[in-house]
């Protein structure tokens, strides 16, 4: 029965797959975390992306010219500081350039109009604003037909207690006030701007109508010489905030604001607001989203820039405790002839992606000219980095490329995927990573020295040899094993067993290997606690020859003891003793039936030996035993 489980187990987990998001996600920067990004398009399908890295006073633009399968750096520039809040991008067609908004370290809203193409003339900025702002209040926008553009920000307190909205002639970065008014109950911080045909103006926030009330969402529709045409708000019993306006690209066109509401505890839903008359008459407030137990907000909404055009994406948030993944950005759409129905949801990120502070969350961006519809989404996860996925990024044929480092020393890959760091004592180290078929991976070695030893890189065997580059092209599954030497490393090899010596310890994840075969720790399980069992072998040089033995039992499944034979497989202990690896030297890592969850074995305990014999030989050995928990 346990053997039938156990080969089932492992079919399963060569078959099982995600089965998440449109398709692999194209990375745009593999680097850590990030303090902000946005995104924005050129009508020529050209993309861009800016960001800053934690840490860092660099703010970095990237770019892709193939609708966003490959990225590659455009501009940097040094912002003097390294906690910028927020970004904003907007495009100008003409001049040709890329407008890019932070808040320097005095405290002003700046825009910095980078050239494009970069050798056009030397990028230049202008303060937008004439005082310090609240960092993360300001959003800005465009009109499509005048060029100009918007920016929307507050000078109050941390509270908000002033709305100003400036503007600027496409053709310069001089900024003049349109509207500014103020308020006395208090408000959210963050603001959001939208433009829309003809030359309509459209501002949401969030803001107190009297004491003693809850933040309600606030929308005000403007003409172009800045009269009032429309405004309404929320209910007030709950708290509404970061209210986000988006216009169709239409004539007097139709106009959504979505907002959060809390509902107290673990219950935050997403609702909206629809104009169909350019902002002047509303509809009643009504949920996209409103799941009890989940979190569901807003994440950025946009319409397309190519004139007319009557639909909006919109990405956000769903935040489901007992999800997997937790937090998943959905992408959905809707249009003024059916303003009411978000159609086409689909999940778009393949694990946890990060979500807060806002800065950090999904970004919406089209790529005109591309062979779907619809736009795509820029975001990061929680380990870090910068990814894209679209309606048009499809699953290609991917191969695995497999690297062992043996020694001190690391491996990483350009392409990003591979960064493979061994040091001893620990047991080599295995690192795999997917590619497409058919793309070229170069793998660089880097010695690294410890405090009694000096490394060097020595050679490449498998899929690479000798002791220059290694460059691979992914036509099939591949392996590599990076050798380094060292000079002055302290080495050991444990005695070939002469007695009868038992040891048992607690689980562990990853083997332990030491000098002394006490102290090692051989037989490891993996995450288990996590929900992955990861069965791994890890055992020292020996100073001769020995045999190894594996065994598992769950005795509250079946009382026999199986033996792991090579290959894995498995047997009965009542069929023969069978060495899992015979007449070896040690110097051993190997992973065994790769990554099980623990939800498919049955309850128990189990189990797990390890014996070393010397080979040929069972009269003397060293006995290891440890074991794991399925509740």
């Amino acid at each position: 029965m346990l053997k039938n489980t156990g080969i089932a187990l492992f079919i399963f987990c060569l078959l099982c797959g995600h089965a998440f998001g449109w398709g692999n996600d194209v990375t745009v920067w593999s680097g850590g975390q990030v303090n902000c990004f946005d995104a924005e398009y050129a009508l020529d399908g050209t993309m861009f992306v800016a960001f800053q890295e934690q840490g860092n006073n660099q703010i970095k633009v990237l770019t892709s010219s193939d609708h966003g399968l490959t990225w590659s750096e455009y501009y940097s520039f040094d912002a003097g500081r390294g906690d910028v809040a927020r970004i904003r991008l907007l495009y100008n067609e003409s001049p040709g350039g890329l407008d890019l908004f932070y808040v320097d370290l005095t405290g002003k809203l700046v825009s910095l109009r980078i050239p494009v193409p970069i050798s056009a003339y030397s990028a230049y900025s202008a303060d937008v604003s004439s005082n310090p702002i609240l960092e993360e209040s300001f959003d800005v926008a465009q009109d499509m037909d005048s060029g100009i553009r918007y920016a929307t920000y507050s000078e109050g307190n941390n509270a908000g207690d002033t709305a100003e909205i400036v503007e600027s002639p496409g053709s310069s970065l001089s900024w003049s006030g349109f509207s500014s008014w103020s308020w006395s109950q208090g408000a959210e911080v963050k603001m959001s701007i939208a433009s829309g045909p003809p030359n309509r103006i459209y501002h949401g926030y969030a803001a107190r109508l009297a004491a003693g009330t809850e933040p309600a969402a606030l929308v005000y529709a403007f003409a172009d010489d800045a009269s009032v045409r429309g405004f309404t708000s929320t209910a007030t019993t709950l708290k509404n905030y970061d209210p986000r306006v988006c216009a169709a690209n239409v004539n007097d066109s139709g106009v959504w604001m979505l907002f959060n509401r809390d509902q107290g505890g673990h219950e935050i839903d997403l609702h909206y607001l629809y104009s169909g008359d350019g902002g002047v008459n509303w509809s009643a407030e009504a949920p996209i989203s409103n799941v009890a137990g989940v979190d569901e907000y807003i994440a950025d909404i946009k319409y397309y820039k190519s004139y007319p055009n009557q639909w909006v994406d919109m990405v956000y948030i769903y935040d489901d405790p007992a999800g997997n993944p937790v937090r998943k950005a959905i992408w959905t759409y809707t249009s003024t002839t059916d303003p009411t129905n978000w159609r086409g949801t689909t999940e778009v990120n393949d694990s946890d992606i990060r979500s807060w502070p806002e800065s950090v969350a999904p970004r919406l961006v089209y790529s005109p000219g591309a062979p779907a519809s619809g736009g795509g989404v820029v975001f990061t996860y929680q380990s870090g980095g910068l990814y894209f996925d679209a309606p048009w990024v499809t699953n290609p044929v991917q191969h695995q490329l497999t690297v062992i480092v043996t020694g001190s020393g690391n491996v990483v890959s350009s392409p990003a995927g591979i960064d493979c760091t061994s040091t001893p004592p620990a047991p080599n180290l295995i690192c795999s990573a997917m590619f497409n078929d058919g793309e070229t991976v170069t793998l660089t070695p880097t010695p690294i020295d410890g405090a009694d030893y000096t490394a060097s890189f020595a050679e490449w065997s498998g899929a690479c040899t000798g002791s220059g580059s290694c460059v691979i092209t992914m036509d099939a599954d591949k392996n590599v094993t990076a050798t380094f030497a060292a000079v002055g490393i302290p080495v050991y090899a444990l005695p070939v067993p002469a007695g009868q010596d038992v040891y048992s310890y607690l689980p562990v994840e990853t083997p332990l290997t030491q000098p002394d075969p006490a102290d090692c720790k051989p037989f490891a399980v993996g995450d288990v606690a996590g929900g992955t069992l990861s069965l791994s072998v890890g055992l020292p040089f020996f100073s001769g020859p020995v045999d190894i033995y594996l065994a598992l039992q769950a005795p509250d499944v079946n009382p026999d003891i199986f033996i792991i034979t090579p290959g894995p497989g498995m047997q009965s202990l009542n069929d023969g003793l069978v060495p899992w690896m015979s007449n070896t030297s040690g110097d051993i890592y190997e992973t065994l039936f790769g990554d099980i969850p623990t939800m498919m074995l049955p309850p128990a305990t189990y189990n797990l030996y390890l014996v070393v014999t010397p080979t040929g030989s069972t009269s003397t050995w060293y006995f290891y035993s440890t074991y794991f928990i399925i509740p």
